[in-house]
């Protein structure tokens, strides 16, 4: 039996509701995004900045107190994605971009046949 990872799904709230939800000062939250490396989904807009909060945001946002534990925090998530990067390399999950490229191009040389 193959183990999955389980993501945790995500709503887009903007800085205002995820302050109100965790009961922090909104300039704290920003400032905790902007060093945790978080940033606004591509649907935001220039006045409303909408950010995918879920569980995990959640507990960097509340673990971050300071500068130095959210760079921490950040080199931690980091270092997990890298991880998953390579098991997935190991289990063969992933496709090489050069290889990806030349399939690419086969397909559409054949289309113009």
């Amino acid at each position: 039996m193959m183990a999955t990872a389980i993501k945790a799904t995500s709503e887009l709230l903007s800085i205002s509701e995820i302050a109100r939800r965790l009961k922090l000062d909104k300039a704290t939250v920003r400032s905790r995004l902007e060093d945790l490396g978080y940033e606004p989904d591509d649907s935001s807009t220039a006045k409303l900045k909408l950010y995918p909060f879920n569980e995990e945001m959640e507990f960097s946002i509340k673990s971050a107190k300071d500068t130095l534990s959210a760079t921490r925090i950040r080199d931690l998530r980091a270092a997990a994605e890298i991880k998953e990067l390579k098991l997935a390399e190991a289990r063969g999950e992933l496709v090489p971009m050069h290889e990806a490229i030349e399939i690419v191009k086969r397909v559409r040389n054949r289309s113009g046949d």
